[in-house]
């Protein structure tokens, strides 16, 4: 499987809280059939200066991790480096976004804080698009009025994530089934921030996708991640 919204660099964000955290998820990641996992810790931008203080934190909680897994000779799936970015405001104004695409691939995950100007969004992602970035909207199964996103998105190229959570309780599985009906390309992901309530659930997602989306499950938890993985900017 593959998970490109994930969490698990030490001391960034709202994820694992000290490299011991990060190294218990990589492994239960791991455990679970996960393949390829990519950081993507949270990151808005304001400013330019934004931009720099970001990567040099990731490069720095990165390197730590990656000394003690070595060190440790933890497995693990491999690992690629991203990052959730805030759209809201036109990120276009700031030189270099593109260092916050998933390694050297043309993807970048991007989340929104409320749902009010979907017009906006649109303009701006359309404005990605124009400059060779392939937008993945972030875990589109939580927002409220996903069908409204989705609807003014239509016509831009633009995959759309599911978090993994959604496919363990009966409503969301409808919601996933719902989004489904649209002929969009869906990506599903952990979203993993921790060990406790947020942890990785991949492999209990991917048996209840084989059971109810049998049709969908690969395309959903391995293929379109290899695709995406695969192209090169």
């Amino acid at each position: 499987m593959i998970d490109i919204h994930a969490h698990f660099l030490p001391s960034i964000d709202d994820g694992a809280t000290d490299v011991e955290m990060s190294i218990q998820m990589l492994t239960e990641s791991s455990n679970q059939g996960v393949e390829v996992c990519v950081a993507t810790p949270h990151c808005v931008l304001h400013k330019h200066n934004d931009l720099r203080s970001f990567l040099a934190k990731r490069e720095e909680s990165a390197t730590i991790l990656k000394a003690e897994l070595e060190k440790k000779g933890i497995k693990h799936p491999r690992l690629m480096y991203g990052a959730e970015v805030m759209l809201d405001n036109d990120i276009n104004a700031y030189p270099g976004i593109e260092q916050l695409c998933i390694d050297d691939t043309p993807y970048m995950l991007l989340e929104f804080d409320i749902v009010r100007d979907s017009r906006k969004y649109a303009d701006w992602l359309y404005s990605l698009t124009l400059r060779g970035i392939k937008p993945i909207i972030a875990h589109i199964d939580r927002y409220p009025d996903f069908d409204l996103l989705i609807r003014e998105f239509k016509g831009i190229d633009i995959i759309y994530q599911i978090n993994a959570s959604r496919f363990n309780s009966f409503l969301g599985r409808r919601i996933i089934k719902h989004l489904l009906n649209y002929n969009n390309t869906y990506i599903v992901s952990s979203d993993m921030h921790n060990m406790a309530a947020r942890r990785c659930n991949m492999q209990s997602a991917y048996q209840k996708a084989l059971k109810k989306f049998p049709a969908e499950a690969d395309k959903l938890f391995i293929l379109n991640g290899q695709k995406i993985l695969e192209e090169t900017k």
